[in-house]
């Protein structure tokens, strides 16, 4: 029922043999908290008030939800559980005759009434006729369609990769310094930590399969690299060379991070909507697609802390700061707008007509 996390219902009249039960649950957490289907479990009252499930038994008809979490443990002990993971028990009322609802009417006798709780669902009452085809549905109470804050277009995810250490590449890169004019160059922008891979992209990669299996397709964009230990034939994956993106050919080979950037759209079969992150970047917990747009497929951005200075840009300025000047001032000159601070170093959401627009 819940948009965000499995919630279950049970009739207050119920509430002494749930709670009951769910303190015989929580008591073999409390015994061993490193067990690994051990619980932790907690009360919140209508008033706000957190109870143990002992205490919470002497005060069942002010119950309003109660927080279930099985505890996830990694090889080395540490405890992966997150809130997100949770499954939430709500006690509700059974109505009786002519009790008044907040919209002006009254509820018929045997409706099912929540009680006070912030945690978000998308009703507060469940009426005698609707409880009994979910008790049907095994238990199920789901939405007719999707929800129009649920995002439907399927979402791909774009890496870019390179391993400086590999001699064909290496020796394009120098191939290229020696040709160029280096000495305005900003010295951090040919860093050799730029382009060291330590494989945190197989690490991400993981992190995304555990914790956002949900996406259609990943793209992998090198230029004519592969990593060896990359199953490059799974149907989910595909490695994109430059080549293949770059409507510029002549412009190849090419070394800077956002004139690669600028060509991702360009990759064949892309969905509309997608995720460009860089490989050291990883999901740490559960994530839906509607973290990075919104249910109408708008994309969402993600605005660092740190402000760009009002000077203009120049070669002295690091990388990052002239590229952030520069986006300003294309804001500024395209579209008559302007933004004052930085984006974070992390996941972008990105739509591929935008980006053909732009």
């Amino acid at each position: 029922m819940s948009f965000f996390s499995p919630t279950l219902v049970i009739d207050a009249e119920h509430a002494d043999a749930v709670l009951a039960a769910l303190d015989a649950l929580d008591e073999t957490g409390r015994e061993d908290r490193t067990a690994h289907h051990s619980w932790t479990v907690r009360c919140l009252t209508a008033d706000g008030a957190v109870l143990s499930t002992k205490r919470a038994e002497k005060h069942s008809q002010r119950n309003a939800s109660i927080t279930c979490l099985r505890h996830q443990f990694g090889a080395n002990g540490r405890d992966l559980s997150a809130p997100d993971l949770a499954v939430t028990i709500e006690l509700w009322k059974r109505m009786g005759q002519e009790v008044p609802r907040a919209d002006g009417g009254t509820y018929i006798p045997g409706t099912r009434r929540r009680q006070q709780s912030e945690h978000d669902l998308a009703l507060d009452y469940i009426e005698p006729t609707v409880w009994f085809h979910a008790v049907q549905n095994d238990g199920r109470l789901e939405l007719p369609a999707a929800h129009l804050r649920k995002l439907q277009e399927p979402v791909d995810i774009v890496y870019t990769w390179v391993d400086g250490s590999d001699p064909a590449w290496r020796a394009r890169m120098h191939a290229a310094m020696e040709s160029a004019d280096l000495r305005t160059t900003e010295p951090s922008a040919l860093a050799e930590s730029r382009f060291t891979s330590r494989d945190e992209l197989k690490f991400s990669l993981r992190s995304l399969e555990y914790y956002a299996s949900w996406v259609n397709h990943i793209y992998i964009v090198t230029d004519d690299q592969v990593p060896d230990w990359l199953n490059a034939d799974h149907p989910k994956v595909s490695v994109v060379d430059h080549r293949e993106i770059f409507a510029d050919p002549t412009a190849l080979p090419v070394f800077n991070s956002h004139a690669i950037e600028s060509q991702l759209h360009h990759i064949n079969g892309l969905c509309d909507r997608y995720v460009y992150l860089n490989d050291d970047c990883f999901f740490l917990r559960p994530t839906d697609p509607e973290l990075f747009f919104s249910g109408n497929g708008l994309a969402h951005h993600f605005p660092s802390v740190v402000r760009i200075d009002v000077g203009g840009w120049s070669p002295r300025d690091l990388p990052i700061i002239s590229a952030a000047k520069q986006g300003r001032d294309y804001l500024l000159e395209t579209y008559g707008r302007t933004v004052t601070h930085r984006f974070k170093h992390t996941p972008h959401s990105q739509i591929k007509p935008v980006l053909e627009a732009m």
